[in-house]
């Protein structure tokens, strides 16, 4: 960027934007250290069976349960069996209860609960004779206990009276019980309308647990609460006793454990609650705006010239800009802009060295994209988004459009610093003259095929984790205190690593190639950004560890390479 007064201004911009995004980030820090509070639900059903298996009474098989950690008791309410057969003729099985007239839940089950201690979590289900009075009178009778969850597979008020559920819940100051992954109907739009009147669930169904062991339960419970502010864990028996133990021991023995590994993650077990709120006001917003327009700015200088009017005019549109919008911007613009600014045309002598030089690079890109991740985390620092109920809109996106960006930049770069279309097709007219063998049929394969993966991965969604990397995860979960994303431990960082060596010998042919790979290091660290339900402190630690882990991977990559160099001259010799 020539103009200097342009220079002025966006450097102004990046800073007023810094200081705001660090302001409400520490915000948010602040309130999500005080949110450490984990509630241990235990399903009424469950315990009834526990109790008859051992020949127990209830009310020690209770005492016995809230030792161990248990602090509260989800109770369905009960139904009645008394309704007309032709009227349920045809009816879903997994509807019928709708149908079933409700009793409400059993007063004596919920002296007895409360009798040992626990808090009862009423479960409460929909209702076919859908009417504003019978929603607000079934809430209004379970407004003692605090929360909520419904039973079966609707919210209640689904689907047409969701907002009178919300209104209900809010002003009767329940918190609405969120199931995560429970795909129960109508509940993002129940979690939507009640905005923070709730309290996410997690919650691992009996025929999943069947299939896991009891150290992966353990371990999916205690990394839902730590990374996912998970704050209510409705914790389901085991089926199966231990060697040589009892159920009811074995079960208290699971209990106890997910206690001990809470707490061992600075977590402290008693009532849930749903974390304060916090929002971004206009003047905060606005002034996060300047800095993802001025990142904008300075990509669009790498391939156009900006004026100091175009440069005002983007300035002032982008505070204008809805938050999303603006989130889904800065994850595209600052990768891209970190990669391009750090390998100009024209390479500087090395001061430090070559391996010196390859991490400074690294780091400085690192850096950059961090500085974008701010302000979005800063950015999206709204309950609703910290609660996970709204996430980043665009992942995909976010994912290919920074790969798009550097790949044609740095192909259609000339020596002399110009983006010229000529040079490209001389560049695509010697990648066609190639002469194809099978290695180079594998290799495309090879890419194509972790490319989809990475795309159809990008988000959560898509294709399952495949099992070596399960293991993978498993150990890395096992030896550091927060596992980095594989996307840059793995390819990412060493790719940046090899592609700065690359660069600062001299290679340009195929630095478009190093660098498109080595472009998904910063996309997946402002990724991680992007799930803000995650503590920041968490996402800070775990990009750190795969920076630092990504590049050792990289110098170790590029000194086989140079071993093997080594070795093959001296066999030549």
């Amino acid at each position: 960027m020539k103009d200097k007064r342009t220079l002025i201004i966006v450097t102004a911009a990046l800073i007023i934007s810094l200081i705001t995004a660090i302001y409400v980030s520490y915000q948010r820090i602040r309130i999500e250290k005080m949110d450490n509070v984990v509630e241990l639900t235990a399903d009424y059903s469950d315990i009834e069976r526990l109790s008859k298996y051992e020949g127990l009474r209830m009310a020690d098989v209770f005492k016995k349960l809230k030792a161990a950690g248990i602090t509260s008791v989800a109770l369905t309410e009960d139904i009645s069996g008394n309704v007309d057969v032709n009227f349920i003729a045809g009816v879903d099985p997994k509807k019928l209860n709708l149908y079933m007239p409700a009793r409400g839940l059993s007063g004596e089950k919920i002296r007895l609960i409360e009798s040992s201690g626990l808090r009862v979590i009423p479960r409460i289900r929909n209702v076919f004779s859908q009417k504003k009075e019978i929603i607000n009178r079934k809430i209004q009778e379970i407004s003692k206990y605090g929360a909520v969850i419904f039973a079966e597979e609707e919210v209640l008020g689904y689907p047409n009276y969701l907002k009178e559920t919300a209104r209900a819940i809010k002003s009767n100051n329940i918190k609405y019980g969120f199931i995560e992954f429970g795909k129960q109907l109508g509940d993002i739009e129940l979690a939507s309308y009640a905005g923070g009147s709730m309290i996410k669930v997690h919650s691992i169904p009996p025929d999943e647990m069947e299939k896991l062991t009891k150290k992966e339960i353990i371990k999916r419970f205690a990394r839902a609460a730590r990374e996912r502010s998970i704050r209510m864990l409705y914790v389901h028996s085991l089926s199966y006793p231990d060697n040589g133990k009892g159920l009811l021991e074995t079960n208290i023995g699971f209990i106890g454990c997910i206690k001990s590994e809470l707490e061992s993650n600075n977590l402290i077990i008693g009532q849930a609650s749903s974390p304060k709120k916090i929002s971004v006001n206009r003047v905060e917003k606005s002034f996060i705006s300047f800095g993802i327009s001025g990142g904008t700015i300075l990509l669009a200088s790498c391939f156009i010239p900006v004026d100091l009017v175009v440069t005002l005019i983007i300035l002032i549109m982008f505070t204008i800009i809805p938050s999303k919008l603006l989130a889904l911007i800065s994850a595209v613009v600052f990768p891209a802009y970190a990669v391009i600014s750090q390998f100009p045309v024209r390479r500087e002598s090395l001061k430090y060295g070559l391996i010196s030089s390859s991490v400074s690079i690294t780091m400085y890109i690192a850096g950059s994209t961090a500085y974008g991740a701010i302000l979005i985390s800063a950015l999206l620092s709204e309950k609703l988004h910290m609660l996970g109920v709204e996430g980043f809109s665009g992942v995909k996106i976010a994912f290919v459009l920074p790969i798009l960006i550097v790949a044609s930049y740095f192909f259609l770069r000339s020596e002399d610093g110009r983006l010229e279309l000529k040079g490209s097709l001389k560049k695509l007219n010697e990648l066609l003259s190639i002469n194809v063998t099978i290695f180079h049929i594998g290799l495309l394969f090879i890419i194509s095929v972790a490319g989809a993966l990475f795309i159809l991965r990008s988000g959560n969604f898509g294709i399952p984790v495949p099992g070596i990397e399960k293991f993978a995860r498993g150990l890395l979960e096992n030896v550091l205190s927060v596992r980095p994303r594989t996307k840059e431990l793995l390819l990412g960082y060493p790719a940046l690593i090899l592609a700065s060596i690359y660069y600062l010998k001299g290679g340009n042919k195929w630095l478009w190639l190093w660098l498109s790979l080595g472009v998904l290091a910063p996309i997946s660290l402002i990724n991680s950004f992007c799930h803000i339900h995650t503590p920041l402190a968490i996402t800070l630690v775990r990009s750190c560890i795969g920076l630092v882990l990504g590049i050792t991977l990289g110098l170790i990559l590029y000194l086989c390479y140079v071993l093997i160099m080594r070795i093959n001259k001296f066999i030549n010799e």
